[in-house]
């Protein structure tokens, strides 16, 4: 048992899914200009891009989940975050570079996604890659943040931006701790399962697991975005709602289940504090 769980555990470090900026100390950036004006205007090329997030990170609002975090990478098209991966897979246990392949496959098809909606596409279809988190295998993560995080008509300020990077944020809290639940709902897990960390089972399942992982994610986004945490403005409220909606339908398809997966979709919808009751569009 313990040797399951100890392979369960470096599992997780690999598959979950993510900045910290050296030496910038946070200068409470004030919104630019006319507060009407798009924040693609406001920072208009990759350099101010870069140094706004950077920026942003160490809002004492923000920096917090930022201690698993090693680097935060503007990066349009996805590039350097498929760059980092290509050079990651070889290195990676045999067992694990199937998943991360996929994942590289996923974000490359992204990648031309974002190429095609500067060309004119519907930019509708690219609200779910503004920002990607993933594990570096040592304990910290990396956060890459696409052109949608200034692009998109549904982030409006940069409350919004932060909003987003509090998120990445949490990812990397998940990818070094695993996902928590409360105290009845872990306990109910254990006697379940028989572990006290994430099994292999569930591990190796991507999609469950990232519904997993994104509806604790989400959960905590929005409840501090409501609390007025992060003054987020409604487009970009309505664009979160909908982006929560569907990893939470699928663990409450899950949890209809007596197996491995409906009893951790339970234990996380038992946890959860927000509920969203309609997909908003």
């Amino acid at each position: 048992m313990a040797k399951q769980e100890k392979q369960s555990r470096r599992a997780f470090l690999w598959t979950a899914g993510g900045l910290a900026a050296g030496g910038i100390g946070y200068l409470a950036l004030k919104e630019k200009d006319d507060p009407n004006k798009p924040l693609k205007d406001r920072y208009p090329d990759a350099a101010s891009r870069q140094r706004v997030l950077s920026e942003l990170t160490h809002d004492p609002r923000v920096a917090p989940v930022y201690a698993h975090v090693e680097a935060t990478t503007y990066a349009p098209r996805l590039e350097a975050l498929c760059v980092y991966l290509q050079n990651k897979i070889p290195t990676l246990p045999q067992e694990l570079r199937p998943g991360v392949q996929k994942k590289l496959n996923h974000y490359r098809a992204l990648g031309i996604t974002l190429e095609n909606v500067a060309a004119g596409a519907d930019p509708a279809k690219t609200n779910d890659s503004l920002a990607i988190t993933d594990p570096t295998g040592t304990g910290m993560s990396r956060v890459f943040l696409t052109e949608r995080v200034f692009e998109s008509p549904y982030v409006r300020t940069l409350e919004d931006v932060k909003s987003i990077l509090y998120h990445e944020g949490l990812h990397a809290v998940i990818n070094r701790n695993g996902p928590t639940f409360g105290p009845g709902a872990f306990e109910k897990l254990v006697r379940k399962t028989g572990f006290r960390s994430v099994p292999l089972e569930v591990m190796t399942n991507p999609d469950f697991l990232r519904a997993l992982i994104e509806v604790q994610v989400y959960n905590k986004q929005v409840y501090e975005n409501e609390r007025g945490t992060f003054k987020v403005s409604p487009e970009f409220r309505k664009m979160i709602a909908i982006a929560y909606y569907p990893h939470y339908q699928t663990l409450k398809q899950h949890a209809q289940q007596d197996n491995v997966f409906g009893w951790y979709a339970k234990a996380m919808l038992e946890t959860i504090v927000v509920h969203p009751k309609v997909n908003s569009k």
